[in-house]
């Protein structure tokens, strides 16, 4: 029994002691018995004890890492605004692609986005044209902004409009805003697309209820917007998808060739809308 003791000894020093360098046995207890032969006295025991290292782990909230990615994002819009945009005319034109399965509103699938803005020396717009065509060049619907009034020739409908810069990101970065709150997925990397570098930004909402969106058979119940901006922030191209019940994901929208020109003057055929 006395050896086993001996052999407890240092787990027991170890789960109470908080660790020991060193254990050494004691001298043997004399028992009362008529045994003469003395036991060899028992070695001595070393046990090394490792030091335990504190590890500090940092996670980053991921609430923070969306708003540090639309930052990101803002701030290349903001640069390739703040290179591009000067007092005078700037022509924005971009080319989009709409899939759907319950119509258009009488739209073509394929339209062409076109404005003319002129701008005061604080980069508001106080006149210009805009257009929507179709892939040939047809007039879909135009209107001209004047006297701080939006008029659409089409539908003779007016409005009051306050003095505004364009955005030159066709909206996108307004859209992530918007569904940042929503985000399940968000995330940013750079790519070759088309043989371009670019900075490609992709964010995914799903929702718990269907969104009031009609255009497919099936409801929607998430979107993925996806973003590719220029080395200079200038926008390259833009898609939005739409995941359906069933889990089949549409490409709802795409919009590609954007071209931003500033300091040129208009065709006489776009300064005649202002007359």
């Amino acid at each position: 029994m006395r050896r086993q003791i001996l052999h407890l000894l240092p787990l027991a020093c170890l789960l109470f002691a908080g660790g020991c360098a060193q254990i050494t046995s004691a001298a043997p207890t004399v028992l009362p018995t008529a045994v003469t032969r003395q036991p060899s006295p028992s070695p001595e025991i070393k046990v090394s004890i490792l030091p335990t290292v504190a590890t500090s782990v940092t996670t980053t909230p991921i609430v923070d890492t969306k708003n540090e990615i639309l930052r990101k994002m803002q701030t290349l819009g903001d640069e390739f605004a703040k290179a591009t945009l000067k007092p005078g005319w700037v022509h924005l034109y971009n080319e989009e692609i709409v899939d759907t399965e319950n119509g258009t509103a009488g739209l073509p699938n394929v339209r062409i986005s076109e404005a003319y803005y002129h701008l005061d020396d604080h980069l508001l717009a106080f006149e210009g044209v805009s257009f929507m065509k179709s892939q040939d060049g047809k007039i879909i619907q135009a209107s001209v902004l004047k006297n701080n009034k939006m008029k659409n020739l089409t539908f003779d409908i007016e409005n009051d409009v306050e003095l505004f810069t364009p955005g030159l990101d066709g909206g996108v970065i307004g859209d992530f805003k918007s569904m940042l709150p929503d985000a399940t997925r968000f995330g940013d990397t750079s790519i070759i697309l088309e043989n371009q570098p670019v900075e490609f930004f992709d964010l995914r909402a799903d929702y718990p209820q269907p969104l009031p969106i009609n255009i497919y058979n099936q409801p929607i119940i998430g979107i993925e917007k996806k973003a590719y901006f220029k080395p200079d922030g200038g926008l390259f191209q833009r898609e939005t998808l739409y995941i359906l019940k069933d889990g089949t994901i549409r490409k709802a929208g795409s919009s590609n060739h954007f071209v931003v020109e500033s300091g040129m003057e208009p065709p006489q055929t776009i300064l005649n809308y202002l007359k």
